[in-house]
């Protein structure tokens, strides 16, 4: 895969990565609020994994993130076992990493496991993010 080139930002917004598996009907209301704030980019997984697998995409994410410039990354990981914490402390320290949850209740332990990689965590369940403060 090719190296994208750097972009310049967007109207002066800062540029953000949102990355998921695939394309999910929940996507669109997530994109469009978050674009109000970042020049905001979409990366979807699955095709890279199955072509060159998950090292391979890490190393593609990292070059795709210094091409763009982007400085925060959202990931929906969530449901996708082979991308957990091993992977995520891989991505570049270069920008911010937030988790997104939206069926906490079900995975909190290993979305847990995954936040600690993470600077930030998103969820939707209040339950989880109870959850979430207890653990600290």
């Amino acid at each position: 895969m090719a190296v994208v080139p750097v972009h310049a930002a967007v109207g002066g917004l800062s540029t953000a990565v949102f990355v998921s598996k695939m394309e999910q009907r929940w996507h669109g209301l997530f994109k469009e609020k978050f674009s109000r704030h970042y020049d905001l980019r979409t990366v979807y997984i699955l095709d890279h994994v199955r072509e060159q697998g998950y090292a391979a995409f890490v190393d593609w994410l990292n070059a795709y993130i210094r091409g763009t410039g982007a400085r925060l990354i959202f990931l929906d990981i969530e449901f996708f076992f082979g991308f957990g914490i091993d992977l995520i402390l891989r991505i570049t320290k270069d920008v911010r990493i937030v988790l997104t949850t939206f069926d906490d209740i079900v995975f909190h332990e290993m979305n847990y496991i995954n936040a600690l990689g993470c600077d930030l965590v998103t969820c939707v369940d209040p339950l989880a993010v109870l959850k979430y403060r207890e653990k600290g």
